[in-house]
């Protein structure tokens, strides 16, 4: 998703209900991909997630 987008994404899925929040980012470095959410210092590499 275009980080421009974040709060309208949020707030369209607040407006149908959802609880939501931007929780981290998908990130790739060459070959690595991992999800980090640095609110709670936790990284998801891609390899236990399968992120493509």
């Amino acid at each position: 998703m275009d980080p421009k987008s974040v709060d309208a994404v949020l707030a369209a899925a607040q407006a149908s209900g959802y609880d939501a929040w931007l929780a981290g980012r998908v990130k790739k470095a060459g070959t690595r991909k991992a999800v980090e959410v640095p609110s709670l210092g936790i990284t998801f590499e891609g390899d236990t997630l399968q992120v493509r």
